[in-house]
C-alpha cells in the first residue's frame, strides 16, 4: 500500500477521531462548569475541595462499568487524572493551593 493510499484509507478514521476529540472537549468543559458550581457550594460551606472517598466511588464504577477495549488500568489513569485537573481548577476557583489559600510569592 502506497502513502498516498494509506492517508485515504486513515483520513476518514482520523475525521472521526477529531469528531469524538472535539466531543470529549464539550463534555469535559460541560463537566468543568458543575464541578465549579459545586466547588463553590463547598467554598461557601467551608468543606474541603478533596473528597476521596467520592473521587475512589466515581473510577471504581468507572472502571467496572467499562466495556472495553480500554483497559482497566487505563481507564483508572484518565479518570485519576481528569479528577485531579477538575480539583485544581476548583482550587483555584476558589483562592486554595494545596487547601490552603494562596498567597502571593514576592
Amino acid at each position: 500500500m502506497s502513502e498516498q493510499e494509506l492517508d485515504q484509507t486513515v483520513a476518514p478514521l482520523r475525521e472521526e477521531i477529531d469528531r469524538i476529540d472535539r466531543k470529549l472537549l464539550e463534555l469535559l468543559n460541560e463537566r468543568a462548569h458543575v464541578v465549579l458550581e459545586v466547588g463553590r457550594i463547598k467554598h461557601a460551606r467551608n468543606w474541603p475541595v478533596a473528597d476521596m472517598r467520592r473521587e475512589n466511588l466515581i473510577v471504581n464504577n468507572l472502571v467496572q462499568q467499562n466495556p472495553g477495549p480500554l483497559p482497566p488500568k487505563a481507564v483508572e489513569k484518565i479518570f485519576r487524572n481528569m479528577i485531579e485537573e477538575m480539583r485544581s481548577m476548583e482550587q483555584e476557583q476558589n483562592g486554595m493551593v494545596q487547601g490552603k489559600p494562596n498567597q502571593k510569592i514576592t
